[in-house]
């Protein structure tokens, strides 16, 4: 219970980083997903199940405070967290080399779904356009961060465990 309202801290934190500092620091205009790094960690280091409703809290949140419809967020961010799951089974503590591939294949997912949902379906077709202005730079500027971020995130979640099976 502690791990899971830790979580849910980490995500407030991070979305509200992520809607106020770091829109002020936007390059090419465009700024980092904290939450994307987020559900990176907890879903590298727990699995499946902890990506799944993971992503589900943090869609769901970004749905409730600014989205226009209710479960787009929350479906894109719990697929995502069920697929990073997958890589728990290779996860090593030390290693920052796999979380850092992570973070670049899943924010590119969550454009490309972002793009499909929103864009494709009313009949833009500037992929390219999009591609070389938001997804692209969005991606560099979110795994810049995340070589910074995802230790102290580990440390964050590992701060979380139970220190013995009583607990647990």
């Amino acid at each position: 219970m502690k791990r899971w309202a830790g979580i849910f801290v980490l995500i407030f934190l991070c979305y509200l980083l992520q809607t106020t500092l770091l829109q002020g620091i936007q390059i090419a205009g465009v700024a980092p997903n904290l939450l994307m790094i987020l559900l990176v960690a907890v879903s590298y280091r727990y699995g499946k199940l902890s990506g799944l409703a993971t992503g589900f809290c943090t869609g769901l949140f970004i749905d409730l405070v600014e989205g226009d419809l209710i479960g787009l967020y929350a479906l894109i961010y719990m697929i995502i967290g069920y697929l990073l799951g997958f890589a728990h089974k290779i996860y090593y503590y030390d290693d920052t080399t796999i979380p850092l591939f992570l973070v670049a294949v899943s924010d590119f997912l969550y454009n490309f779904m972002i793009y499909v949902l929103g864009f494709l379906l009313r009949n833009r077709l500037h992929l390219f356009f999009y591609l070389r202005t938001i997804i692209l730079p969005e991606l560099l500027y979110t795994v810049v961060l995340s070589i910074f971020i995802y230790r102290l995130l580990h440390k964050l979640l590992q701060k979380l465990e139970p220190k013995n099976q009583e607990e647990a």
